[in-house]
């Protein structure tokens, strides 16, 4: 990552609407926003390749007037059908930028992207865990004045997790990630990278990976 000197503070200024809604068994967060950016700092823009360390090179730049329009949601639900502890919830982001000066898009914003799932929590709150199917779209709409990109496909993958506190002051958490060990590349992991660049695979995700996290409080 090459530093910037020249780099200015960006400003904005938005309008965000939301809706929300709770009731016993559910309940749902709605929000659109448009913001408009003066000087807006794109991070780690990728501006080439360095032959001596064989590393592609990235920096923050400013884009003079760049507009960000979004819509995100949320929401949860227990239906009297599923036992006690258990629940429904869903998510989704879309978001949108054009670079006001030239009508192109910001590669910088990530497509649409949600996630659903299956909680369960034991009444006392002391363990439960969950299912979770994360989603991704492809790009469709990116800026290639400068050449062509990689465009990682949408993907799906499935997470389980779970949580055991066997003490107010201790938790302990745990999950299998990628449990199909589908290959998948996360968009943002490769905006604004060339498209010939060499071995591209090596920017995918991990395949089927444990994690197991010890929470001590005091």
């Amino acid at each position: 990552a090459l530093p910037n000197g020249d780099l200015r503070a960006e400003t904005s200024r938005g309008v965000e609407l939301g809706l929300r809604f709770n009731s016993r068994k559910a309940s749902i967060d709605l929000a659109a926003f448009r913001t408009r950016y003066d000087d807006f700092i794109e991070s780690l823009r990728p501006v080439g390749f360095d032959p001596v360390r064989q590393l592609l090179t990235f920096q923050s730049v400013n884009i003079d007037e760049v507009e960000i329009d979004g819509v995100e949601v949320r929401g949860r639900w227990s239906p009297d059908l599923l036992p006690e502890g258990m629940s429904l919830h869903a998510s989704a982001a879309w978001s949108e930028g054009v670079n006001e000066n030239t009508g192109a898009p910001i590669n910088s914003i990530a497509p649409l992207n949600g996630v659903l799932g299956v909680d369960f929590a034991e009444p006392s709150g002391r363990w439960g865990g969950s299912l979770l199917a994360r989603a991704a779209a492809a790009p469709d709409d990116l800026d290639e004045s400068g050449g062509e990109v990689l465009r990682p496909s949408g993907y799906v993958v499935y997470d389980a997790i779970a949580f055991w506190q066997p003490a107010s002051r201790l938790r302990v958490s745990g999950g299998i990630y990628n449990l199909a060990d589908r290959d998948y590349t996360a968009y943002l992991d490769v905006q604004g990278v060339t498209a010939d660049v060499a071995n591209p695979d090596r920017f995918q995700r991990p395949g089927r990976n444990v994690s197991v996290v010890l929470d001590w409080v005091f």
